[in-house]
């Protein structure tokens, strides 16, 4: 008869119950606030997280050779991570999104569906680049950034907040 179902109170248990039974747990919540604090709970929780929380990339996924990914990161059907691309702990390439060579994606950030980072552009920690999106080559777009989905960023957005359109501009500030 196979053990029974564990009965875990907390998510603290949930992990070291993964970590006592050599399992690899991935981070899957879509609000970028709630993942970036996940993480941060389970690095206190587990001794080395990154043999814990793993990527996962799906199968029709293409990922350069030399592109990083770090822990917990997800990259969906048909999405492309190209080469010297960083994709930072918790962040999400979701179906169809394209990060393009050398560009760079910070901590439990969304590349929505579709959205594309041209060459050398930097998305920082915490941002979401909504669906449909366009970051132009060597733009920079910095931490807790909302960008509407269908924008096109030709200029570098550091503050934090909310731009859209197309070219992109900040909105309700």
């Amino acid at each position: 008869m196979d053990e029974a179902a564990p009965r875990l109170v907390d998510d603290s248990e949930a992990a070291q119950w993964a970590a006592d039974h050599g399992l690899a747990v991935t981070l899957g919540v879509g609000d970028c606030g709630l993942r970036e604090r996940m993480l941060d709970v389970l690095g206190e929780w587990l001794s080395d997280a990154r043999g814990v929380l793993m990527p996962l990339i799906d199968p029709t996924a293409t990922l350069a050779q030399d592109a990083r990914l770090g822990a917990a990161v997800q990259v969906f059907a048909h999405a492309h991570v190209g080469p010297g691309a960083f994709v930072g702990d918790g962040s999400l390439i979701n179906t169809g999104a394209v990060v393009e060579h050398d560009a760079s994606v910070g901590r439990a950030s969304h590349v929505a569906p579709r959205a594309v980072l041209l060459g050398g552009a930097t998305i920082g920690d915490r941002t979401l680049v909504g669906a449909g999106t366009v970051v132009s080559t060597g733009i920079c777009v910095g931490d807790h950034v909302t960008v509407g989905a269908g924008s096109v960023v030709i200029r570098d957005h550091l503050a934090a907040g909310t731009i859209v359109g197309s070219p992109a501009r900040t909105v309700g500030a």
